[in-house]
């Protein structure tokens, strides 16, 4: 577990899953330098979606882009619509095993 993940130190199809104060999401990266990934949990259910990973915010308009912060607000936009989840209280980071050496 870490306070920050930045986007940028990820690979494709790295997996982070964030645990926020009312639901867990899993995301799958697919390309760290846009922030777009595959998400799901939460009011995105059981089924991966494609997002973009806006970044991470205390609730105003001040975004720590593509980064996903402990005590911050998650945002991400899927199909169009900007979605904010809860407070974010953990967050890991997990390289696919033939990756991780």
């Amino acid at each position: 577990m870490t306070d920050t993940i930045k986007l940028g130190t990820c690979r494709d199809f790295d997996r982070i899953l964030v645990k926020t104060r009312h639901s867990v999401y899993e995301m799958l990266v697919l390309s760290a330098g846009s922030g777009d990934v595959m998400v799901r949990g939460g009011v995105f259910g059981t089924e991966f979606q494609r997002a973009t990973l806006t970044g991470s915010t205390f609730g105003g308009s001040a975004v720590k882009r593509r980064a996903i912060c402990v005590g911050r607000f998650l945002e991400l936009h899927v199909g169009g619509k900007a979605f904010v989840t809860s407070s974010v209280q953990a967050a890991s980071h997990h390289r696919p095993a033939a990756d991780a050496a």
